[in-house]
């Protein structure tokens, strides 16, 4: 029996939040998801694994995506139901991933920061793409590029007001960004106690994606999280992030928390930085089926009700 579940993840007070639907129990469960064409919602197909709980492959607008933390998020909240804690592992992209519950009733997973933060880019090029001028960067905060699945560049802006009002000019925008291993860029300012006590508020571009601004996901969050952990700056942080998209992008809320790691190698000793993140996910809705007669369907015609 083919099972369709639709989340909603990282809503904030209710409000916002982005989209997937959980596709079970079927062999053809990656052909649904290509299906499944709704815009700006994650299809996340569960399928067996020798080497975890479950696999886990991810499409977006009918395309195939690296699976990514709301992949996760999405696909964990449906496994461990309303109150199971995990946790619980999936294979993805030769990797094994753990997804647990807090006390609280968050999902977390472990994302790790992979490189140091660097400034090989030319910084004024993209503050003018963006709009920005130089004196609204302050220069107390990391601008540079950082990863965790990928490198995106994070760009410091002094206050809420001025993140707000950007306006990129998407074309040079994208220019820089396939120069420069097809990096979105992530604006981010402290949120000084506006947005739910959150401690910043974030907008994602990355116009190489097809879309304009992207809600900005679990990855984008810790690559924040850590590189501000590394720079000495998260110490005092509550581990709460908030991104907000403007346009098209709705508003969400993700958790994130980082702690330094050194490793003895030899006579050397190295450090690290781990990065939990997550946020809340709620079921949406459900629909059952054998299977039949689902090519062309999308989300409406499978009547996903809450």
């Amino acid at each position: 029996m083919l099972e369709l579940h639709r989340v909603r993840l990282y809503a904030r007070s209710g409000q916002g939040g982005v989209s997937a639907v959980v596709i079970l129990g079927a062999d053809n469960a990656c052909e649904v998801a290509t299906r499944l064409d709704e815009p700006a919602t994650t299809a996340v197909a569960v399928t067996p694994s020798l080497k975890a709980d479950a696999r886990l492959d991810v499409w977006r607008d009918g395309m195939r995506q690296e699976v990514d933390g709301t992949g996760l998020l999405a696909a964990a909240h449906v496994l461990l139901g309303r109150d199971g804690r995990g946790p619980i592992r999936f294979e993805t992209g030769g990797r094994v991933i753990p997804v647990l519950r807090e006390a609280d009733g968050r999902l977390r997973y472990r994302a790790t920061l992979s490189h140091e933060i660097v400034g090989h880019f030319d910084g004024a090029e993209v503050l003018s793409a963006l709009g920005v001028p130089p004196m609204r960067v302050p220069g107390n905060m990391p601008f540079g590029l950082a990863a965790t699945q990928r490198r995106i560049l994070l760009v410091p802006i002094e206050d809420a007001a001025t993140l707000g009002a950007i306006r990129p000019a998407f074309t040079r925008l994208a220019a820089w960004s396939a120069a420069h291993e097809q990096a979105p860029v992530l604006a981010y300012a402290p949120a000084h106690g506006e947005m739910g006590g959150a401690d910043f508020i974030a907008r994602l571009f990355d116009p190489l994606a097809g879309r304009t601004e992207e809600t900005p996901g679990p990855e984008a969050v810790a690559a924040l999280v850590g590189t501000l952990a590394r720079r000495g700056l998260a110490g005092g942080l509550r581990p709460v992030a908030v991104a907000q998209g403007r346009f098209n992008a709705p508003v969400v809320a993700l958790q994130a928390r980082a702690e330094l790691v050194v490793s003895e190698t030899g006579a050397a000793s190295r450090s690290g930085v781990k990065v939990w993140v997550g946020g809340e996910v709620r079921h949406f809705g459900f629909a059952a089926m054998d299977g039949l007669g689902i090519a062309g369907a999308g989300l409406g015609d499978l009547k996903l009700g809450a």
